[in-house]
Parts: structure tokens; sequence; C-alpha cells
């Protein structure tokens, strides 16, 4: 952030879009809404060099309760099946031999474009996967929150579950203003009711898809069992061990 000398630690998912466009507005590119589709086609253009991190006057980085966060691009890149989707399908189909291999894994019904077949790929499906290592970092949406950390130590470390303060404090402290930009882009699910009469870690996305389509989607909670609770714990355990640092359990999803 020019004005202040500041910066700021992108993390996918963390209040990213909002942020993204605060800071096209405070560093002069663009003037308002209209112009929202700016942050989308330039994501590197305030991109820190190493002379600007290391002369900053201010610091600062959002983390989120990392079960929240895997939820959120689940219901958002993986159910929209969109081109994160694609991404995640092609990264998949690296990791096995053959499409044959596949086919029988996923008792030969093929429905989509690849490996991932949406009639029965679940979240459960999406979070097993995530243990291969090739797989957990194929794209920044959910790759590890500790992998965008660039400091040892922050000014300013902010949680999502109290974004207000995050707004409050960098007003306070660097004269930096936040615009809401949830309503400007498609990527949240604030806007939809949320559905937390049943389990739905084992609902294709199809049925995710339509459900989404219709205004609403899983809560949450409604999305894990122990199972998937303790393969997130594990795959995520340093994202976990610094947001616990920070601000303790008591605003995780399961505290």
């Amino acid at each position: 952030i020019y004005g202040s000398k500041a910066i700021y630690s992108f993390i996918p998912k963390n209040g990213c879009s909002t942020l993204r466009y605060s800071l096209a507005k405070a560093n002069g590119c663009i003037d308002g809404a209209d112009d929202i589709a700016w942050i989308h086609q330039n994501n590197t253009t305030f991109a820190a060099s190493l002379s600007e991190m290391l002369t900053a006057d201010y610091t600062f980085v959002i983390l989120r309760c990392p079960y929240s966060r895997l939820v959120s691009v689940f219901l958002d890149k993986i159910v929209d099946q969109g081109r994160v989707f694609e991404t995640f399908n092609r990264s998949w189909t690296k990791t096995l031999p053959t499409v044959a291999q596949v086919q029988t894994r996923m008792r030969k019904r093929i429905t989509g474009n690849g490996p991932i077949f949406p009639d029965q790929f679940t979240f459960r499906d999406f979070v097993n996967l995530l243990h291969r290592e090739r797989i957990l970092y194929s794209d920044m949406h959910w790759t590890p929150q500790s992998a965008f950390l660039v400091y040892d130590k922050y000014d300013s470390v902010f949680q999502q579950e109290n974004f207000s303060e995050a707004v409050s404090t960098l007003r306070e402290k660097i004269g930096f203003e936040v615009c809401d930009a949830r309503s400007l882009t498609s990527h949240g699910t604030t806007h939809l009711g949320k559905a937390d009469d049943q389990f739905f870690a084992d609902t294709p996305l199809t049925v995710l898809r339509q459900m989404k389509q219709e205004g609403t989607v899983p809560a949450y909670t409604a999305m894990y069992d122990q199972s998937i609770r303790e393969s997130v714990a594990d795959i995520y355990a340093e994202d976990f061990t610094t947001y616990n640092t920070h601000f303790g359990s008591k605003d995780l999803l399961f505290g």
C-alpha cells in the first residue's frame, strides 16, 4: 500500500477480494465498483519487492479458521466447476497412471470432463485427495495459509472471524479504508441460505451445485464428521498452530 508503506500478505479466501479491491482503490488504480474486474486481471500489480518488504512501516495479514476456509473454497471453486475445478482435475490426473484405473475407481461412470465425476465426487473425496502434497499445493485457494506468510512477526495479525477489528485498526493505524467487495463478486456464500438439517460431506457436486443455484449451501459444520475433522487437522496442522498462537481456539469452527 504505497501511501503508507504498508505490506499486506495476501491469502486466498481470507477476505482477499475485499482487500485487493481496497488496495486497488487506495493505490489509485481504480475508482470504484465499476472497475471490480480489474483486480482479477491484475493480481500481481502490487506484488512487493524485497526492498519494499524490508523497509515497510507496517505489515499485516488476515488468518482464518482452516475448517471454514476449506469448506469455503470447496463450495466456491469446486462445486461451481469453473477454472479452478479444472486445475484440480488436471492435478488429480497426474497422480494416477491411467484413465482406465480412474474409471475403475469411480465405477466407470463418466459424467464430466476428466477423472472427477460431479455426480459422485464429494467433500470427503476432496479432503482425502489433499493428503497428496502435489494436490495440496496445486492451487493457491487451498494451499495452506502458512505458505503465504513472509514475516516471522507482523505488526498486526487479524482474524477473518473478527473482520471488523481489521477494518477499524487499518483505518486508525495507516488511514486505509477497507471497502466491502462481497456484493461485487460471486465468490462468497454470505448471501445464500445455510442448510444445517442434514450431513453433506458425502453429497455429490451435482446436488450441491443445484442447491447453490437455488440459493442454499450447506452450513460449514454440516460438512464435517469426526474423520474429516481429524484429516483436516492433520493436513493443515501448521495453520491451526499459527491461528491458535494468535487467537486461541474459541473462534474455530470446532473450538
